[in-house]
């Protein structure tokens, strides 16, 4: 039988933050100083404990660990 399309189809892979941050990724946020980077995390953090969109996309709820280094 030969092989069509089908045969090679990924399995999605499940979002954090949807069409942004894949579940399980690393991600860093780079931006000049004072742009905003802390809050932004800040901002992303609650979204994700509370299960609350991010910016209008779907999260999935979980817990979260902000470390700070700088601030």
């Amino acid at each position: 039988m030969p092989l069509t399309h089908k045969d090679f189809e990924l399995e999605q892979s499940p979002w954090l933050v949807d069409t942004m941050i894949p579940f399980g990724a690393k991600c860093m946020d780079i931006a000049p100083e004072g742009s905003y980077k802390t809050i932004w995390g800040a901002a992303l953090s609650v979204c994700v404990a509370a299960g609350k969109p991010f910016l209008g996309h779907p999260v999935t709820q979980g817990n979260v660990v902000i470390i700070d280094e700088e601030t």
